[in-house]
């Protein structure tokens, strides 16, 4: 079987599902077969790394939040409005991780960036010092 990059698999992925976003289950079970048929399956991180570059490239932007609290509404929409202005998407899809650890504050990752902005990342910073 022939090798293709990850970054053809990603244009593809991201064309068919933008394409048909209904069919998203059946496109990863595609993907996943297609990642375990040419044993490229060591390569998933990347490949899903790259869908998400892909997708932002074309204003759809994945971004993570990890707080040590629940985001409140209002918090919620300041920070899909910083995302969407930060990377001119156009829809931003935003998963949230709660992290008591990081005591206050949050993390904030889009694809290619992150903020850290945790009293956590603070204090070892001050460590440093």
């Amino acid at each position: 079987m022939r090798t293709v990059s990850r970054r053809l698999l990603a244009q593809v992925f991201v064309e068919q599902l933008l394409k048909a976003p209904q069919n998203k289950a059946q496109l990863i079970r595609s993907l996943a077969a297609f990642l375990v048929e040419a044993k490229q399956t060591n390569a998933l991180d990347m490949v899903l790394a790259d869908i998400s570059k892909e997708l932002a490239s074309r204003g759809h932007v994945a971004a993570e939040v990890v707080s040590a609290r629940e985001l409140s509404a209002s918090a919620r929409q300041a920070v899909t409005a910083l995302v969407q202005s930060a990377t001119n998407a156009r829809s931003v899809e935003l998963s949230e991780r709660i992290e008591p650890s990081l005591i206050g504050g949050m993390t904030l990752r889009v694809p290619g960036r992150e903020l850290d902005s945790t009293v956590k990342r603070q204090l070892q910073l001050l460590k440093t010092l």
